[in-house]
């Protein structure tokens, strides 16, 4: 069975979401009841318990706008609840929600929340426009397969020449995502015949065709930022 943890949701954001919703109503109905009939849905996200009805609706968490059980009593908000991940809801609370990013991104699995810079521009220029949101240039380093990298491009449309927080400063040295970790030559992120550029000194990534490329700083592009997602866990073999 589904964990629910109890969360404030902001009333404006229900409201948004309720031409959505999966509807129950029964007589003495309570956020208990309504979480052990959730057994019988499609794996809802967020149930709220409005007008002695239980209400069932699914949410980008990096669009809505809630918080942990007591933080706020405000009556802009009232208390529900939600099956999302623990893992996820942390990275909103700490990560995202203090930045007032909340209903301006979007999220993706093992990414986190995501927006594109609203400029074209030379590579660090749109890092620094990413650093002005509390983001950066985004980075895959918890894309395990090229499969994780082709479902990101298909839902939100990144498809070709954006910048990502993929550099390599000086020609000896490995291709580095922004937080701090390599990209090795042999990842299956990189598009047939990429790295090319080996002739510059310095050099950056961004998504081409689909997959990963180098490309001269230079260069002028979109570029896609996030609030970077936990890094996964690796498995022990």
């Amino acid at each position: 069975s589904s964990l629910w943890w109890i969360v404030s949701v902001n009333v404006t954001a229900f409201e948004k979401y309720s031409e959505e919703v999966i509807e129950i109503v029964e007589p003495n109905l309570s956020l208990k009841s309504c979480i052990e009939k959730e057994l019988e849905l499609q794996n809802p996200q967020v149930l709220c318990l409005v007008e002695n009805a239980c209400k069932y609706f699914r949410v980008d968490p990096c669009e809505f706008f809630f918080v942990p059980e007591g933080v706020s009593d405000s009556d802009d908000f009232m208390t529900c609840s939600t099956n999302l991940e623990y893992k996820i809801l942390n990275y909103i609370f700490e990560k995202v929600a203090p930045l007032g990013l909340l209903g301006h991104t979007k999220f993706y699995d093992q990414v986190g929340c995501v927006w594109e810079t609203s400029n074209k521009a030379k590579w660090n220029e749109v890092q620094e426009n990413c650093a002005q949101k509390g983001g950066q240039l985004i980075s895959f380093e918890n894309y395990e397969s090229e499969e994780e990298m082709k479902t990101f491009v298909s839902t939100s449309g990144y498809s070709s020449f954006y910048f990502i927080g993929l550099f390599r400063k000086g020609k000896d040295n490995n291709f580095q995502w922004v937080t701090g970790s390599n990209l090795e030559l042999t990842s299956s992120l990189w598009l047939s015949g990429e790295p090319n550029n080996g002739d510059y000194e310095d050099i950056c990534g961004m998504i081409y065709k689909e997959k990963v490329a180098d490309q001269d700083c230079s260069s002028i592009a979109y570029g896609i930022c996030h609030v970077p997602f936990p890094k996964r866990e690796k498995k022990l073999a």
